[in-house]
């Protein structure tokens, strides 16, 4: 994803045209109007069509029901700088926005360090393993 694609996820007008094959309409409670209402666009594919990510907390979520409360399930995820503003774009002044911003940065930033750490954990164990069989 290419940083203005990135930035146009910060608006919920642009979340919901990334739904275009949501399996869920009215009278369901997850539609994807709640969905994207709820800080998530949509991430799926054929083998996962009902995958979702956080445009902040980067949570990704699957397995949606029709009985599922989009903003409820996010809440019940883990802490979502999003979620806890509890605003919506039109309430969000520009250094909350920009706070956000930041937000998904740091986020990426564990996600990224995250894999490397467990690569590298990988790589070490490998080389015990070659001292102990040398």
């Amino acid at each position: 994803m290419d940083k203005s694609e990135e930035l146009s996820l910060f608006f919920e007008k642009n979340r919901l045209k990334t739904f275009k094959n949501w399996p869920f309409k009215l009278p369901s409670a997850c539609t994807k109007e709640k969905m994207a209402a709820a800080g998530f666009y949509f991430a799926g594919s054929k083998s996962e069509p009902d995958l979702a990510c956080c445009f902040v907390c980067l949570k990704e979520l699957d397995g949606w029901e029709e009985e599922d409360d989009p903003w409820e399930e996010h809440s019940r995820r883990g802490e979502c700088d999003f979620i806890k503003l509890n605003k919506t774009e039109e309430e969000m002044t520009v250094m909350e926005l920009f706070d956000l911003l930041v937000k998904r940065r740091l986020n990426q930033m564990k996600i990224a360090s995250s894999k490397k750490i467990k690569a590298l954990e990988t790589l070490g164990q490998g080389y015990e393993e070659d001292l102990r069989n040398s």
